[in-house]
Order: C-alpha cells, then structure tokens, then sequence
C-alpha cells in the first residue's frame, strides 16, 4: 500500500467534508465541528492556503491514491523555542493498517524542514493507545502527562503529552570507512562498536565502498539527547547519509543494527538497494526464553535505579532496546522494496521460526541459515561473508 502525503487544495472540499462527517470521534478534539459543513470547508481550506509552510504545514493522507485522512503540524513558540503540535485523524476502516505510521513520519520530516522547528509535540487523550504506539514507532517519547486539562464531551480527561527533538547535529557518528564504489553500509549490535565487523571489512572493501558506523550512545559516537530507540538510531542513519552525500546504500544490519535497517528500509525504502538482515528480529517475542528472561529481569533491575545512577540509566536504555524494540508488525514487512538476504545461525538466539517468519514476509527475501551462533559474522566469518557476497554480487 502506498502512503503519501498530499497539499490541500479546493478541490478537495468534498473529499473533506465526508471525512470530517465520518471519522471516529472518540479521540478527537470538540473543536471539529460537527456535522462538518461546506462553510466550516471553505474556512479551513482558505486558512490552510494562507498559512501553508508559514504557520504550519496540512496534508491529506492518501492510501493507493485515495483520500483516507488528514494531519497537520501548526506551529508555535513556547519559552522561546519554535515547536510544532502535530495532530491527525484516518477513517475506521483504514486503522491499523501502518497509515498512521507511515503518515506521521513523512509529516515530521516535512515539519522539521518547512517550519524550522526544535521539537514537534503530540497530545493523546487518555486511552488512545493506538495513537501513542504510533508516535512510539516515529520516536517520540512521552514527556508528561497532564490530569483533567482537557474538556470532551462535557467530562474532564487526562492526556500524555509526547515530543520529538529535530534529528539534526546533536551527534556526530564516529565511523571507519575502506574501499570505493557503491556504499554498502554495517550497523553492529546492541552494546558493540564497529569493530564488531572487523572481518568484514577488508573482504567488503575489494568490492563496495565499506562504511561502518558506530550507533547514537555506541563506541565513540556520544549518547546525544534524542531519544534511545531503534527509529531514532534509523533517523540518525538517514542524517549520516545525507551529511556523506549518500544517496542510496546497501545497508548490512546485525541484531539490533539488522533492526535498525529494517527499520530504515520501511520508513525510506528510496534509500535502500540491497539489505541484509542478521540476527535481526521483529519483537522481544522472536527471542529465545532462555535469553530474553534474563534480559528483562536487568531490565527492570536496572530502571529501577535509573533515577539513582547513571550506569544503571545507560544499562536500562541498553536492555529496554531489547524488551521494547522495534516492535514491527509482519504484515508492514511487505512495504520493504529493497532486495534482500535475511540470514542466522542454526544456534542463533533468536528463534529459527522467527527468522523465517521475517524472510516469509518480505517480498522475494533470500533465507540463509549457516552454522553458527548469533554472532556469525565474527565467529564464522568465511561462510558467513560468502553467502553475504554472493547475494550483493548478484
């Protein structure tokens, strides 16, 4: 399903005014008027076009070409900084579906460029989880939650006020880069540094332009103030690109690295050639008992003393990737366009059938299991680099 974002136009009053009359209510704001008439269209489209890009920024969502919602991000200062407040609403028979999703993230990225803004925040009202995994899964984090401040329906409700800081120069990746030609890009592990890939790199450099980088609060690239999550680490990956003028890449990801680009794949699939996804996973639920047990036992151990020290803080960032991370649905693995190889270890953690479970839903996905534990790249590098070359060189 395509998603794009698309500029408000008159033409489109008719296309507003059913969507305005037939979207669920339950989460909205009473300031939409109700029923939505052709004069309340003609108001908001005229304030539209003459506040596009100045105060804000309003687009229609489309599905395959059809008009299923619409989001906006109207900007305003607060204690001198310029912010946006994002909003957005989709017909019921479309949620659930990743619109949302997708819909958010080509909103915050058209935001943060048009309106110079510093942040971008979203309010939810109480019980719209739905809404609070979308802003989740773009890397918002919640900042606040406020009781009683807001009036629907006649009753007072408790709203979670969640934010996003612009994803520019709060880092600058520390990488190591051999070799020319085509990009061909390593993301290492939770917890490891570039070198984790130093098998890799000079059998690579003979035939792309190997590039391996450190993550946000990884080896020497510092922790930054973003938020910790793998969409964050994927924005970062796109920052990296454009900063080293790369177009497109073929993108290598191993464990948390393969998350982040299968992450990155789906939200800019125009930036990817061939992916390569090891030891990745889709959700806590892909990991072996025996390993992810433990996990979230330090988990929870360590955010527990996260207010009280500030190891205990980074090892709660560090576990919460793995219990919280990246949670992709695999129906969204069909939007992946690029080529791609997954590939594990017979012994890997995580779960063979999970494995499987990801290649089987990525479009013509190649499935490579070889002998060997989690850490196939550094453990087994000869088979482990064959099949990963054979699938680039194809």
């Amino acid at each position: 399903m395509a998603i794009t974002l698309h500029i408000w136009t008159p033409a489109d009053k008719k296309a507003l005014m059913a969507l305005c009359n037939a979207v669920d209510r339950t989460f909205l704001s009473d300031r939409l008027p109700n029923p939505y008439t052709e004069a309340d269209a003609d108001w908001w489209l005229g304030m539209v076009a003459g506040n596009e890009g100045k105060e804000g920024v309003w687009r229609s969502i489309r599905a395959d070409g059809q008009l299923v919602g619409s989001i906006s991000v109207e900007r305003k200062e607060d204690s001198g900084q310029v912010i946006g407040e994002i909003g957005y609403m989709n017909l019921t028979p479309f949620w659930s579906q990743g619109i949302g999703t997708e819909a958010v993230r080509q909103m915050c990225r058209i935001a943060f460029a048009e309106l110079g803004l510093e942040r971008i925040t979203a309010t939810v009202f109480e019980g719209n989880r739905a809404s609070e995994r979308v802003l989740e899964k773009n890397g918002f984090q919640q900042e606040k939650m406020v009781s009683g401040c807001v009036v629907k329906s006649g009753k007072t409700i408790d709203v979670k006020v969640y934010e996003i800081v612009a994803g520019i120069s709060d880092i600058t990746h520390h990488y190591i880069e051999i070799g020319s030609g085509e990009p061909l890009i390593l993301l290492h592990g939770n917890g490891e540094d570039c070198s984790y890939f130093e098998h890799q790199m000079e059998p690579f450099a003979r035939h792309f332009r190997v590039i391996a980088i450190d993550t946000r609060g990884h080896g020497q690239t510092p922790r930054g103030k973003a938020p910790f999550t793998i969409r964050q680490f994927a924005e970062d990956l796109l920052g990296f690109m454009d900063a080293h003028d790369i177009t497109k890449a073929n993108l290598l990801g191993f464990s948390d690295g393969g998350n982040i680009a299968m992450v990155f794949s789906l939200a800019h699939p125009e930036r990817v050639n061939k992916l390569i996804l090891n030891g990745a996973n889709l959700d806590a639920s892909g990991v072996k008992r025996c390993v992810q047990i433990p996990i979230e036992i330090g988990y929870r151990i360590a955010k527990s003393f996260a207010n009280k020290s500030p190891e205990a803080k980074k090892n709660a960032e560090m576990l919460g990737l793995m219990v919280n991370d990246p949670n992709v649905n695999p129906e969204e693995l069909s939007r992946i366009q690029a080529s791609t190889l997954v590939i594990a270890g017979n012994k890997d953690m995580i779960k063979e059938s999970h494995t499987r479970l990801i290649a089987g839903n990525i479009p013509g996905a190649k499935l490579a299991i070889i002998p060997g534990n989690h850490f196939i790249a550094n453990k087994e590098p000869e088979p482990f680099n064959e099949a990963v070359l054979r699938f680039l060189m194809k």
